[in-house]
Order: structure tokens, then sequence, then C-alpha cells
């Protein structure tokens, strides 16, 4: 997972943030759907407890992008790094053999474990993201209760509709 140290900031998830429009702040959101990824990386890691499959997060700092007009402009006046620079400490997750049996961690850019926040071990909270996602993208009571086939993985169900709403 690619997230944030600004993950670090929410102490709890404010789920009307959510299904709102995006502010022209987005700050507090982007936190939130950060910390989203560390609870969803945790949670994960223990569903695929006993398997080969690991799951950890990334926070590959600042990076030179476009998901603002900040980043955007970063490259000419000097801040962050390159996309690529960015994206080493990922493929070091990804790729590197001392971290083939770890998961549920975050890394820094650096590759040093960042420790997670408590609230990444609300297993409560996580099965209630977890729940959300799958009604909000569709993958749960959906209209025609239709079991679909997605690159041979049988039993994901929809999306036929997008729910994003406060409940």
């Amino acid at each position: 997972m690619v997230a944030s140290d600004l993950a670090l900031k929410p102490k709890t998830i404010p789920w009307n943030l959510l299904v709102k429009k995006t502010p022209l702040n987005f700050l507090e959101l982007y936190s939130v759907s950060k910390l989203c990824l560390l609870l969803l990386t945790t949670e994960l890691a223990r569903q695929l407890e006993n398997t080969n499959v690991t799951v950890n997060a990334v926070h590959p700092g600042f990076v030179q992008s476009n998901i603002t007009i900040w980043h955007r402009l970063s490259k000419y006046i000097g801040l962050g790094i390159s996309p690529e620079k960015g994206a080493n400490s990922t493929l070091f997750c990804a790729h590197s053999s001392q971290l083939k049996e770890i998961s549920g961690k975050f890394f820094d850019s650096q590759t040093q474990e960042i420790p997670l926040p408590k609230i990444t071990t609300d297993i409560h909270l996580a099965k209630q993201l977890w729940e959300r996602s799958l009604l909000w993208s569709g993958c749960q009571n959906t209209t025609t209760n239709e079991t679909i086939n997605y690159d041979n993985f049988s039993g994901i169900s929809g999306p036929y509709t997008l729910k994003l709403d406060s409940q």
C-alpha cells in the first residue's frame, strides 16, 4: 500500500467526510484516506496470516506528482523527489527478501519501519471499513444479487451501482 506519514495524524475516521464532495482544503480527508490504507494493511495482514502473502504500507516521501498544484510546482522549485525515486521504497518492500515474512508494517522512504498508530489495530474499526468499502464500491448488497467472475476469481458480487451516502 502506498500511504503517507499524514496517516499518523487522524485519531478517528469521520465516515461522513468519505461520502461528501472533496473540499478545497482536502488535507484532513487525504490524511483519513491514508489512515484507512494503514488500517486496511493491518487487516489484510491479519486475514492473510499463515499464507505466503504479505501486506505492508510505505510512505515514499514528498513525491513530485500531479496530486495537487503544490506537487506539480514542486519540481520547478526544487522540493520533493522524482516519481522514480519515490518508487524505490515501494519496490524495495515488494521485492526485498528481508521483508519476505514481514506483514502489517509501515515503512518510510528509507525503508525504516514507522510505528503504526494504535487505531490501526482496532479490529472492529477495520471490519467497519471493510464492510463500508464493499458497500460503497458496489461489491455488497448489489441490486441484482448476481455473482460475477473477475479474472477467474469467483465470488465477487457487482459492482452494478456505486452507493455513496452516509449509510
